[in-house]
Formats: C-alpha cells, sequence, structure tokens
C-alpha cells in the first residue's frame, strides 16, 4: 500500500486527515513547511457552542451579579 502524504494548511486539516487516515488504517505522512496557520480565533469559530438554555441561564447570572454591585449598603 503507498504512503499517502498531505500538505494540511491548518490545524483542523491535519487533525482531521489523521483521524480519517487512522480509521482507515492507511499509512501517511504530514508534510509541514511552515504552512499551517496559527491566527486568533474569531468569534464565529465557537458559534453554536452553548446552548440556548444555558446562555440564558449565565445573561440571568451576570445580571444578577451586576444588581450586587448597584445596592446601597
Amino acid at each position: 500500500m503507498e504512503t499517502i502524504t498531505i500538505h494540511p494548511r491548518t490545524k483542523e486539516e491535519t487533525s482531521l486527515f489523521e483521524y480519517l487516515a487512522k480509521a482507515l488504517k492507511t499509512p501517511y505522512k504530514i508534510k509541514q513547511e511552515g504552512s499551517i496557520k496559527t491566527g486568533k480565533k474569531k468569534p464565529s469559530d465557537y458559534f453554536g457552542t452553548l446552548s440556548k438554555e444555558n446562555g440564558e441561564k449565565m445573561l440571568h447570572y451576570v445580571n444578577e451579579s451586576r444588581n450586587e454591585w448597584n445596592r446601597n449598603i
């Protein structure tokens, strides 16, 4: 069986290919020629990671904690 060589552009591509190659039991080699981008994550990268219910609970908690600071002691 031939060895597959890839040139990933991102870490996500590397991890996806490694997962697929191991699942298919295919020999592979990854050539990294400084091509992996390590930029900052954007808010859109985290889209959908929090359920609406948990988001509402967190918002309620934050609002309550803000109200604690507004109390006259």
